[in-house]
Formats: structure tokens, C-alpha cells, sequence
């Protein structure tokens, strides 16, 4: 099983630990109905949210839980949930190189505890640089998917 360095919130610690061990059971029944494998994985990540006009929030208390070709699960402390379809990018640091930035559109964005969330990300776009929040208005015009993505209301 994964470990989460030590800079990592401890609360995000325990819930990556058990959502794991409960994944690891349930594939052992064999009821894992994912089309591809997911790697676990706990490493600390900025999250930056855009809001409707494209300006981005921080997110500092975020880790990997796992990922996969076409997605990435993160557990963070929030003040509210994620809508579902918003643009979000993902600066994951990983000891010893360089960081990853991944971008995309949030999946899901389930409750875990007081303030903390599991956020699914369908990734759209992975890179060693700013994808999106370098420059909001270049990326729309760059990525339909970005620009489509910042019409879903934010609630």
C-alpha cells in the first residue's frame, strides 16, 4: 500500500490509507467494474479551481489518492463541494522531479467527512508547465473543453 510523505495533513493521511484498503478489498471480491487500472498513489498537490469568469482559487491541503489513463483521484479539505464539469488544473509535486500539472474537468466530488472531499478528475491535458492558469484566456481558445467547461454555473 502507498504511504503519504510526511508534509501531507494527517486526516488526509487516514482517508487515503482506508479508501484504499477498501478498494483493495473490493477488487479482491472481484466487483471492480473499472475499464482501466488505477495506480495508487499519495503525493501532495496544488489544486487550482476556476471560477465563471476563468480567475482561479488555490487549494493547498490536496494528495493524490490514485490515477489511471484518463483520470485522477485527489482527497482535499474544502470549504464546499466542486461542481461537477468545472475546469480545474493539478500541480503534483513528486520528490526528487519535477512537477506535473494536469488539467481537466472535475467527475464527481464526494463528501468524506467534515470539510473533506474525494474529487474525480477526468483528465483532459498532462504537462511539465501550466496548461490552464498561466493564461485563462489563451487556454479557451486553445481548448474548446476549457472554454465549454467555464459555462457550467457555479452553484
Amino acid at each position: 500500500m502507498q504511504t503519504c510523505p510526511n508534509e501531507v495533513d494527517e486526516a488526509l493521511t487516514v482517508m487515503v490509507e482506508a479508501l484504499n484498503a477498501r478498494t483493495e478489498s473490493t477488487a479482491q471480491r472481484g466487483i471492480d467494474r473499472r475499464k482501466e487500472p488505477r495506480l495508487e498513489s499519495c503525493a501532495k498537490c496544488d489544486l487550482w479551481v476556476f471560477g465563471e469568469q476563468g480567475h482561479e482559487k488555490k487549494v493547498a491541503d490536496v494528495v493524490t489518492r490514485n490515477h489511471s489513463f484518463c483520470g485522477l483521484s485527489l482527497l482535499a479539505r474544502l470549504p464546499e463541494p466542486l461542481v461537477m464539469g468545472r475546469p480545474i488544473e493539478v500541480v503534483v509535486g513528486t520528490p526528487g522531479a519535477s512537477p506535473t500539472h494536469v488539467a481537466g474537468t472535475t467527475a464527481f466530488c464526494r463528501k468524506m467527512g467534515p470539510r473533506y472531499y474525494e474529487i474525480g478528475i477526468r483528465v483532459r491535458a498532462v504537462g511539465s508547465t501550466w496548461i490552464l492558469a498561466d493564461n485563462v484566456e489563451a487556454s479557451k481558445a486553445r481548448y474548446d473543453w476549457f472554454a465549454e467547461a467555464l459555462q457550467i454555473p457555479v452553484l
